[in-house]
């Protein structure tokens, strides 16, 4: 049996660790009172006691929302998403085009196709350099290592591809940055023991010559 003491101190532990929601739990705005549990180490707020014009006002949200959705669906039934400008996504696309240039004899595309992106692909990519000379995921995202290596790829990549890069001031600005942040050692400590990002981006360092390919983890 559990002395008061031993339960007020677990109640204190429980507060401690569950700050998704106050201790002890509180009526909502609207004065409906929840059922509350501590499960999984959080907070669960049943809806039982939710009024039949709560009730009303929730079914009329979900139906708006569901209804906009739908409309939002293309004449064959689907719906089409776009991602924002990534210098992530240009840079990995760069590498992969200039790869097949200088490896393939026969690219699965004309060899001016992948010309043209690959020159518009590094145009866009001088327009995407942060004041600290690196370059985050999207245009509107801080630097980061690993977006800032995927660049250096490509620009190394598209040089041998096709003699466009980025020019010789930016690329110094962007050595200067990965150099500043702590190179190889600081893309490993973004990612930890997860491999999934770690293993491709060095990857594709030791293909644009980069990187040994020793270094790239099994």
């Amino acid at each position: 049996i559990q002395s008061r003491h031993a339960r007020n101190k677990n109640s204190e532990a429980n507060r401690i660790a569950s700050p998704a929601l106050p201790w002890p739990p509180k009526q909502m705005a609207d004065g409906v009172d929840r059922t509350v549990a501590w499960h999984d180490d959080r907070w669960s707020i049943g809806l039982d006691g939710m009024t039949g014009a709560l009730r009303q006002r929730a079914r009329r949200a979900l139906d708006r929302l569901r209804g906009e959705l739908l409309d939002q669906r293309t004449a064959e039934g689907h719906w089409v998403g776009e991602l924002s400008a990534s210098a992530l996504s240009t840079a990995t696309a760069l590498s992969a085009m200039s790869a097949v240039l200088i490896h393939s004899s026969d690219p699965p595309v004309s060899r001016q196709v992948l010309i043209d992106c690959i020159t518009s692909g590094i145009e866009w990519l001088k327009r995407q350099q942060n004041d600290d000379g690196g370059f985050g995921d999207t245009d509107r995202s801080h630097s980061n290592i690993a977006t800032s290596y995927l660049v250096l790829a490509a620009s190394t990549l598209s040089q041998k591809a096709i003699g466009r890069s980025l020019p010789p001031h930016q690329s110094e600005l962007l050595l200067e940055y990965i150099r500043r942040v702590g190179q190889f050692d600081a893309l490993r400590e973004r990612y930890g023991t997860d491999k999934t990002f770690v293993v491709p981006i060095l990857t594709n360092l030791a293909i644009a010559g980069l990187a040994d390919w020793n270094q790239v983890p099994a």
